[in-house]
């Protein structure tokens, strides 16, 4: 079981500027740069202001939002109190971002292509940068070659560019992303003292997205599984720490979590990507 404590840990900025806007992160947990699974568990704060063209991507997201709100484009906006599942493939935004705080996974689905890591992303960014284009409001632009500019969005034209290859996306499974409201869900008893509220399951893997209640002096078994699990103190405390504390549990590790005090917890379960591959879509607008 690996434990970080969030209050202990320095906002820190992208290193990159294929978005446009203030950004910072608190890294929690990364999977394993190179796999199917690879993942990014982070705290994100935005506080004067982000925006991002209308776009999609070639991997999954999952946004509980802290504080502000997260908007998606239209109007539609991920609210405090909400989670938002923002699936491969599925177009978002515009969005303009005034402020918010979220909790935030990005990881591979089920198309198989994995996630680029920080490190990839920050070396694919300098390394695009320095061909001759620019980056504007989240849209790479450079020479066509035929005396004109070619427009691609900055993360595409960065995958792109790391990979040496077009981006073919994953064929869309939800029109829209998902958003849930955690109050609206009803708690289930699993064990003494300890409730569950199941958000959602999805896609072939089946990744789920919960919380727990623990009443105090309760404990939340956890036996092992053949997935990541990712743990988020919302508030009170186990004996592995307090309100923003994060928690991992890697591929066939159990753990026990003891709360004297009683503690709600929020969780993914990120299952492995199955073998085959989900259909592909060429890039359309």
């Amino acid at each position: 079981m690996q434990i970080v404590d969030s209050s202990a840990m320095e906002w820190a900025a992208p290193g990159t500027k294929h978005r446009d806007g203030d950004i910072r992160f608190k890294r929690l947990f990364e999977g394993q740069e190179g796999t199917p699974e690879n993942f990014s568990f982070m705290l994100v704060k935005i506080e004067h202001g982000y925006g991002t063209p209308r776009h999609r991507h070639n991997y999954d997201q999952v946004r509980y939002c802290l504080s502000g709100a997260i908007d998606y484009g239209n109007g539609r906006a991920v609210k405090a109190g909400q989670v938002g599942y923002f699936p491969e493939g599925t177009f978002y935004g515009p969005q303009e971002i005034t402020a918010q705080e979220a909790l935030v996974l990005q990881g591979g689905g089920e198309s198989g292509q994995g996630f680029m890591s920080g490190r990839q992303l920050r070396a694919g960014y300098e390394s695009l940068a320095a061909t001759g284009g620019r980056f504007e409001d989240g849209v790479w632009i450079a020479p066509d070659g035929q005396g004109g500019r070619r427009k691609q969005d900055g993360y595409e034209a960065v995958w792109e560019h790391v990979n040496g290859r077009p981006l073919v996306y994953p064929a869309a499974r939800y029109n829209e992303p998902v958003v849930m409201e955690i109050a609206a869900f009803a708690m289930r008893p699993v064990a003494p003292g300890v409730e569950r509220r199941r958000l959602g399951v999805f896609g072939e893997r089946g990744m789920e997205i919960a919380t727990w209640r623990l009443a105090p002096g309760a404990a939340l078994a956890l036996p092992a599984e053949n997935a990541v699990r990712l743990l988020w103190t919302m508030a009170g405390a186990t004996r592995a720490g307090g309100a923003g504390t994060a928690i991992m549990l890697v591929p066939g590790e159990a753990a026990r979590l003891d709360s004297p005090q009683g503690a709600d917890l929020f969780a993914i379960v990120l299952p492995p990507v199955a073998a085959a591959e989900a259909p592909r879509v060429a890039r359309a607008a």
